[in-house]
């Protein structure tokens, strides 16, 4: 027996087909809903590692800026320490050389000399006096070239000036406080070159204040001593004259 079905079918076909892509539609919206999350919740543990990374990496950048800055406290304070220390090392080798100068003035400043004046700026020495003649301001100058701590000597004036009623020469002189072994290669000892001892040689200098002016000869006049820093020394009076007045070298 044939069937013959007069209901609508194809309304119900759509009717199904609709049922098929609403359901497809709600499963494609939950797929995509749930890769949505998935991803957010990826990118959020990613986001949280990085940010764990940061804080380390930043930890670490910290501690290193906190050393770094201890090393330049450090260095500041070694470059103090090391100008503490270069500062007194120089102190000490100034004073080792106002002792040193001071004791070569003596060795090497003749009899017939009479320093009224020492004063040093740096490596520079200038000394005044009174001379019995010039020929002594010469040998003075050759003493100061032959000796070790001492060099450069040049005779700034030379003059003729009545002290107590006599005629000497006041002299102004200048030379250079120096170790000449530190420059010389091999040279060693602090031992210095003899002083010239011979008066009679011709003077280097200017010529005699005394028998230029027509004062009393050499012998005449009394022999002055040179002078040391806090010491005064008097001149002794020939025989019927007054003795020169003693004055103190100073070391400026």
């Amino acid at each position: 027996m044939i069937r013959i079905n007069l209901l609508p079918y194809k309304e119900e076909l759509r009717k199904a087909k609709r049922q098929q892509f609403s359901v497809l539609a709600v499963a494609f919206a939950a797929a995509a809903a749930l890769a949505v999350f998935v991803a957010y919740q990826l990118y959020d543990v990613a986001i949280g590692s990085q940010n764990s990374r940061n804080q380390i990496l930043q930890a670490g950048i910290d501690s290193t800026k906190r050393q770094l800055q201890e090393i330049e406290e450090i260095k500041a304070k070694s470059a103090a320490l090391l100008g503490r220390k270069n500062a007194i090392e120089s102190l000490q080798k100034d004073r080792n050389n106002t002792v040193r100068l001071l004791s070569e003035m003596v060795q090497q400043t003749p009899e017939g000399i009479y320093l009224t004046s020492l004063q040093q700026t740096g490596a520079n020495v200038e000394i005044k006096g009174y001379a019995q003649s010039s020929s002594r301001v010469s040998i003075l100058m050759r003493n100061i070239e032959a000796s070790r701590w001492m060099s450069t000597p040049m005779l700034k004036e030379v003059k003729a000036v009545v002290v107590r009623g006599r005629r000497v020469p006041e002299f102004t002189l200048t030379f250079q406080a120096v170790d000449k072994g530190e420059a010389a290669a091999g040279v060693t000892g602090e031992g210095t070159l003899p002083a010239v001892e011979d008066e009679g040689a011709a003077p280097d200098v200017a010529v005699d204040a005394d028998a230029a002016a027509g004062g009393a000869p050499e012998s005449a006049l009394p022999p002055p001593a040179p002078t040391i820093e806090g010491e005064a020394a008097t001149a002794p009076a020939a025989a019927g004259s007054a003795p020169v007045p003693a004055e103190t070298a100073k070391e400026g």
